[in-house]
């Protein structure tokens, strides 16, 4: 099956919730940014390992590098096709959306199993991210509901022979 952007773009009505979601998701990866730099930086200054990585033998934190580098643009990037109204963001806003999801209840679930173990957290974080992966749900549950009747009862499109 093939699927192109502009008939995604199509799926959505006119009146579709785009400028508070995609809003939400440039402010959640400037809080990301923020947090993320806000360890780093100071680290670096100091000429220290991260906080969060110390005895682990890693000089910088995957997670970090994976954030900064990839998926905090990709949150920023889709979002503002999605505020241009970009036939393409409405294909990668909620893919986006749907990852942040995903690695919200992945990390809840990974200081479930830590608390579980006996290890130690910080209880502070478990609110945050719990926030966020709840407010993800809801943001993404909202852009969704903008997707027309008519296109959810649509049959795919076929794709084109192209006479190989």
């Amino acid at each position: 099956m093939k699927v192109k952007a502009e008939e995604v773009k199509t799926w959505f009505s006119g009146n579709t919730a785009i400028t508070i979601p995609a809003l939400y998701l440039i402010i959640n990866a400037a809080f990301f940014y923020v947090l993320w730099l806000s360890e780093i930086i100071p680290s670096i200054a100091a000429g220290q390992t991260p906080a969060s990585i110390s005895g682990t033998g890693l000089s910088v934190n995957p997670v970090h590098i994976l954030d900064i580098a990839v998926f905090l643009p990709a949150f920023i990037i889709s979002s503002v096709m999605l505020l241009r109204k970009e036939a393409v963001g409405y294909c990668f806003f909620p893919v986006m959306l749907v990852f942040a999801l995903i690695m919200g209840i992945a990390i809840l679930g990974m200081v479930t199993m830590m608390a579980v173990n006996g290890v130690r957290g910080e209880t502070a974080m478990v609110v945050v991210f719990s926030v966020i992966t709840a407010i993800n749900a809801l943001v993404l549950t909202v852009f969704m509901k903008g997707i027309t009747e008519k296109a959810a009862a649509a049959k795919p499109g076929r794709a084109r022979k192209t006479g190989r």
